[in-house]
């Protein structure tokens, strides 16, 4: 028995085409050569019985059979080549290690993406979530100084307070913008603490009054008979109402009238809050608490999108509920429920 010629360790996809490009063509070569030698030999080395002209009449044919020959063991060779191509032994080290390397590089592509998508939410943050507390403290720095004013020294004092907790406020959202990614899958971190959400609510209107009055808007607070306690964080249940009045005021016009309401619906507070303006079309209002999306450029009003999918965070986090009802050209109203931890009459927290 001859010894087997072991076939090479590996064959790449080229390697293997122009091993076989080369066997078909050795083949032709052959099939020629072998024409014309035949051809020789039939006429050298003939059947004395046959003529001469039924001798160079054949040799065609007996050429042409041998090349077939020729052909089909080729092919037959190629055909074990790329059977041992695909069927031979695998090296598992080799194949762990490649397959390690496709799923780091996986991995990798993954988080640039990430770190991508975060590097734009944090623009966006910055660029539109700071810009209300801080013109809020721009707003009560400029009343303070303006001499028109005429403050008594209680009335400063919760000026400065009011400072105060809006750059706590800026202070904190500089520090959650990493937690920005969270909001994707629906989680914000909080720090809830004993709290009543009327004062939040009239603490909100206050800092809104002096931009709506500006703008010719009617902006109200209609506090229920109910001191609304609860285990909240004071800083985001601010930044989700300031959201939402600072867009009402954004789209409402001179004459418009922006109306916020709360009272308890059982052991839960129920804020609304409402205007008169433009209102969202129906086709956009599945749509308003997804990130960057916007429904303003009818209205010709900038902004990067992301207010209202925070404000829905904020209230996700909080176990409550967000929802929205709006008619074109009658107004919009969004509706917000929180748990409360107590519900306090008003005359007995009063007394």
């Amino acid at each position: 028995m001859s010894p087997s010629v072991a076939p090479p360790a590996s064959w790449s996809p080229r390697t293997l085409a122009r091993a076989v490009a080369l066997l078909f063509l050795v083949t032709i070569v052959c099939g020629i050569i072998a024409q014309t030698v035949i051809s020789e030999r039939l006429i050298a080395f003939g059947d004395p019985a046959r003529t001469a002209s039924n001798i160079l009449a054949n040799r065609s044919r007996y050429a042409l059979g041998f090349s077939l020959y020729l052909i089909e063991m080729s092919v037959q060779m190629a055909q074990t080549v790329l059977l041992f191509y695909l069927l031979k032994p695998v090296n598992p080290w080799i194949l762990s290690q490649k397959a390690k390397l496709f799923v780091e590089l996986y991995r990798q592509k993954q988080e640039l993406a990430r770190a991508l998508r975060a590097r734009e939410d944090i623009l966006a943050i910055v660029s539109h979530d700071l810009r209300t507390p801080l013109s809020v403290v721009s707003n009560t720095a400029s009343m303070l100084l303006n001499p028109k004013y005429q403050l008594t020294t209680q009335q400063v004092r919760e000026q400065h307070e009011r400072i105060k907790r809006n750059v706590e406020l800026m202070n904190r959202m500089i520090g959650d913008l990493l937690d920005m990614a969270n909001l994707r899958v629906g989680k914000l971190s909080i720090d809830p603490q004993p709290m009543v959400i009327n004062d939040v609510l009239r603490d909100t209107v206050a800092v809104h009054e002096t931009p709506a009055r500006e703008k010719g808007l009617i902006l109200t607070y209609e506090a229920g008979n109910d001191v609304m306690r609860a285990e909240a964080d004071r800083a985001r249940l601010t930044q989700l109402f300031q959201n939402l009045i600072g867009n009402a005021i954004k789209f409402c016009k001179a004459g418009d009238r922006i109306t916020i309401a709360s009272r308890t619906r059982g052991d839960a507070a129920l804020i609304e809050i409402s205007d008169t303006g433009p209102g969202i079309a129906a086709e956009d209002l599945p749509h308003i608490f997804d990130p960057y999306y916007s429904a303003s450029k009818k209205h010709q009003k900038t902004g990067t999108g992301l207010g209202l999918y925070i404000s829905k965070g904020i209230v996700d986090a909080h176990g409550g509920e967000i929802r929205c009802g709006s008619q074109p050209g009658v107004g919009t109203t969004f509706s917000i429920i929180l748990p409360l931890t107590a519900v306090v009459p008003q005359v007995q927290a009063a007394s």
